[in-house]
């Protein structure tokens, strides 16, 4: 789980540790222990509010993890090569397809849709 202050100031606590963040700030909880704090864009992060995804120079395969809890199939990335290839755009989530369809038109990818799955490829 991740904490992310858009503005104000948010006390978090895991195990012992405690924090105070402040806008702009955003921290990550794993098995009960708090991270450490680190600043982050918060309209990037907080984008998927406006029903946006908005990525600036990220790798395909963090792409896909951010698009695929929006979209109603699996998606299958079978080029490992293709997960580093980098993108910089927003992805629209209400419409995960014509997000897709803005990958394929940018990088070497092809969306091939089956019933219940997505195999993207070369």
């Amino acid at each position: 789980m991740r904490l992310t202050v858009a503005e104000g100031e948010v006390i978090a606590s895991g195990g012992e540790r405690r924090l105070t963040l402040g806008a702009g700030e955003q921290v990550h909880w794993s098995r009960g222990r708090l991270g450490d704090r680190h600043r982050v864009d918060v309209d990037r992060v907080l984008a998927w509010l406006e029903g946006r995804l908005v990525f600036r120079d990220q790798p395909l395969g963090d792409i896909l993890r951010e698009l695929a809890p929006h979209h109603p199939d699996r998606l299958l990335l079978l080029d490992k090569g293709l997960a580093e290839r980098r993108f910089s755009g927003t992805l629209d989530i209400a419409d995960p397809d014509a997000a897709l369809s803005a990958l394929s038109q940018t990088l070497p990818l092809t969306v091939r849709r089956l019933p219940g799955v997505v195999i993207l490829s070369r």
